[in-house]
């Protein structure tokens, strides 16, 4: 079983009401001596860091009793050892499913290959920028500001474009351009930073996963093969068919937000670009 197995188990129940949410009392909670894997001081100092950095992002479940551990050992700790008081927990409502999920999450990374695992790292290093990058990107601008290489009246045009509302080319000034950069760049260092820890893989690696799949994407959405409309129905059609393509593709990467606050939003862009 994998990683991806195990979440969706733990999403199906949720979804289907056998599960709810709830923040719980750290000091309340136990963990079973009977819990198959131990737990990894290396892999609890890596969550501490990702906590630390992002939150934490997938939260531990527990029995219907509230206080018995069945998944999520290892951010538990993190969180203690971070000083946190509550965490966020989903409650399983049945003991057949709690017996499930627990037989997921021990089993679920020990079989995964060297390509699912850049995959599932790849997806969380998206899922961690999506989470991030407001505040990010503020800081690497403010940041710009104080070493004076932005002036406050431009700041608001770097952050339309590190956000992605406005594209690099369009920048009025190079000062502009670099500050966008500097803040793409930094939330993308600090995401490959907690994915290296989550999935013991180097960050040249993950940078090279990166670059390749954006050259990957870069390829799928040319439309080199049609020639240039001859009237304006003809490129009506070109749109709407370019639009639908480019739809499919983000539906697709879309459901790795499925858990995420922004999923309505990111899903009505989706819808609107279908549309036309």
């Amino acid at each position: 079983m994998s990683f991806l197995i195990s979440l969706k188990s733990t999403l199906r129940l949720f979804q289907r009401g056998l599960m709810k949410s709830a923040k719980i009392k750290i000091n309340k909670i136990t963990v079973p001596a009977t819990r198959m894997r131990p737990v990894s001081k290396v892999k609890i100092s890596e969550l501490m860091k990702s906590i630390h950095t992002i939150g934490l992002i997938s939260p531990i479940v527990l029995a219907s009793d509230r206080a018995t551990l069945i998944a999520g050992a290892h951010r538990l700790e993190a969180c203690r050892e971070l000083g946190l008081e509550e965490i966020d927990a989903r409650i399983v409502l049945t003991d057949e499913d709690a017996r499930l999920i627990e037989l997921d999450e021990n089993l679920k990374r020990n079989d995964l290959k060297p390509a699912q695992k850049k995959e599932h790292a790849l997806k969380r290093i998206d899922e961690i920028m999506l989470r991030m990058r407001d505040e990010v990107y503020e800081q690497a601008i403010s940041g710009s500001i104080q070493n004076g290489n932005l002036s406050k009246k431009d700041a608001p045009e770097a952050l339309l474009i590190a956000r992605g509302q406005s594209s690099l080319e369009s920048a009025s000034n190079n000062k502009v351009k670099e500050a966008a950069k500097k803040a793409l760049n930094l939330i993308q260092k600090k995401a490959i930073e907690v994915a290296e820890g989550e999935f013991e893989l180097s960050q040249r690696y993950l940078r090279d996963a990166l670059r390749a799949r954006k050259k990957e994407v870069e390829l799928e959405i040319t439309f080199d093969d049609e020639p240039p409309a001859k009237s304006a129905d003809e490129f009506k059609v070109q749109f709407s068919k370019r639009a639908r393509k480019l739809a499919k593709e983000f539906r697709a990467d879309l459901k790795v937000y499925e858990t995420h606050e922004s999923y309505g939003e990111l899903l009505k862009l989706v819808e609107r670009l279908e549309s036309l």
